[in-house]
């Protein structure tokens, strides 16, 4: 969860500064800075939907028809594990 942070909010003019000053530098008034608690900020995509609904997916089965291509072995036993049985050797183009 995002942390709040507090800003201080000018009375006369409504400017916003991130610390405490005595003169408001956008309207030059004295003490009227007051701590406000701001609201968390969420990047757009993180926020919650605002009753839009997103377009359909239509899922495709991503079973094939063709055999797996032959692995080359390296050697190291653990490389091979990693790369599914070993290394695929290259199609020509």
């Amino acid at each position: 969860m995002a942390k709040t942070q507090n800003v201080f909010t000018c009375q006369a003019c409504g400017a916003i500064w991130p610390k405490w000053a005595g003169k408001c530098e956008a309207c030059g008034e004295w003490n009227t800075l007051v701590e406000e608690s701001a609201r968390p900020v969420v990047p757009g995509a993180l926020a919650a939907p605002t009753g839009k609904k997103g377009k359909a997916l239509a899922f495709v089965e991503l079973a094939g028809d063709s055999e797996p291509p032959q692995r080359l072995a390296s050697g190291i036993s653990e490389f091979d594990r990693v790369c599914g049985g070993g290394l695929c050797p290259l199609r020509p183009s």
